[in-house]
């Protein structure tokens, strides 16, 4: 069994920006489309570039680490101009996930 733990919840939502006119649309659901799609090209790569450098340093680098970790996010649409998406680390052994999370003040957890 695997424990996901959440270190960044992102939430765009260009609605406002749509709101203003027909052009102002257009362009933000260009950019809120490519914001979407991009990251599913190459999920890790993306993941891994969102992190802080201490926290890879960190995952890289810590003899207490028992078992093996993987980067990686999901995505919800939540409307035409928004979105929100969760970068995560998962780990294969409780206790790394723990120590991740008391490390970092990470307190959201999903199955």
């Amino acid at each position: 069994m695997s424990h996901r733990v959440v270190f960044e919840i992102e939430q765009h939502d260009d609605e406002h920006f749509g709101a203003l006119s027909p052009g102002f649309y257009g362009f933000a659901k260009a950019s809120t489309d490519y914001a979407y799609n991009q990251p599913a090209v190459t999920p890790e790569r993306y993941t891994l570039g969102q992190m802080a450098q201490e926290m890879i340093d960190w995952l890289n680098t810590n003899p207490a680490l028992r078992g093996a970790n993987r980067l990686g996010f999901d995505q919800t649409r939540t409307g035409d101009l928004s979105f929100t998406r969760r970068l995560w680390v998962e780990f294969d052994d409780p206790k790394d996930a723990m120590l991740f999370r008391l490390t970092w003040g990470c307190a959201i957890r999903e199955p």
